[in-house]
């Protein structure tokens, strides 16, 4: 598993179901927006066809996420050599809620059709006889 920060990457696959360098990202209960997030990562799961099941196990472990006692923004320790934060986007007069405008952000960009116009369709392949390609 490679965890985008350096001091997760001791947070491991011991039965080696996930490759060694597969990306993955870990949220905790004390993160303000980790349940939001999985929240939201459950509704586009169910709007796009995913499992059901997967998309109400995630919003119940949101809701513990929720009950969790102590809350904070996500920070990087002072030691780790984890790649610095990104600069902020600049907020708008509007965006005042952390919690609210990153979400929603968040929540258009994973919902909304590409605004660009769609490039070629790559050419289908010919059929053949007797090859069962449609």
């Amino acid at each position: 598993m490679l965890h985008p920060r350096e001091d997760y990457q001791r947070i491991q696959d011991p039965a080696g179901l996930i490759p060694e360098n597969e990306p993955v990202f870990l949220m905790r209960a004390q993160d303000k927006v980790a349940a939001r997030t999985v929240r939201n990562w459950a509704d586009v799961n169910a709007d796009t066809g995913g499992d059901p099941k997967l998309s109400r196990m995630a919003r119940e472990h949101a809701d513990k996420m929720d009950a969790w006692p102590v809350k904070k923004f996500a920070d990087l320790p002072e030691r780790s050599t984890a790649a610095p934060p990104a600069e902020p986007a600049a907020e708008s007069e509007t965006d005042t809620d952390p919690l609210t405008t990153v979400g929603d952000r968040m929540a258009e960009r994973m919902t909304k059709p590409p605004t660009e116009p769609a490039t070629e369709a790559p050419a289908k392949p010919e059929s053949k006889p007797g090859s069962g390609v449609a």
